[in-house]
């Protein structure tokens, strides 16, 4: 009687199938570029690094002239130097390999907002903005203690 023998699929020939492509895979658009990079960053940093150095800070990425730039602003000068010294080149090194092409870090330091109340140079009192709609003399105006 006779025994049935599973049907045996025959293998694709391989050498019809097409070459897998070789380009190079699609870079980021440049305001997921700094995100992509963050998320690297993260994953090779320890925790509390990371947290104090990279991601408090904004970033802004331009294309200029066909050179990409990542500008990045921290609160004061240390910042710019601690970050130059230590992250700097595995920031840009990253970026680049995200990006499929040179990226430059550049880092700036934040403007700095008057406090309320601080005395400037000349002895000038830094007085609040007037709110929206305001009068103009509102914002010169000072309290009087009660």
């Amino acid at each position: 009687m006779g025994e049935t023998q599973p049907a045996v699929e025959a293998m694709p020939d391989l050498s019809e199938m097409p070459e897998p492509s070789a380009a190079a895979p699609a870079s980021p658009a440049p305001e997921l570029l700094w995100s992509r990079t963050c998320e690297r960053l993260a994953a090779e940093m320890p925790e509390p690094q990371f947290n104090q150095w990279i991601r408090p800070h904004t970033a802004a990425v331009e294309d200029e002239a066909g050179q990409l730039a990542v500008r990045l602003t921290v609160p004061n000068r240390f910042f710019v130097d601690w970050i130059r010294a230590q992250y700097a080149a595995r920031i840009e090194g990253l970026a680049s390999e995200l990006a499929g092409r040179s990226v430059r870090l550049e880092l700036q330091v934040a403007p700095r907002a008057p406090q309320q109340g601080a005395v400037g140079a000349y002895g000038q009192v830094a007085r609040q903005p007037a709110a929206p709609g305001a009068s103009p003399a509102a914002s010169e105006r000072t309290q009087e203690p009660r």
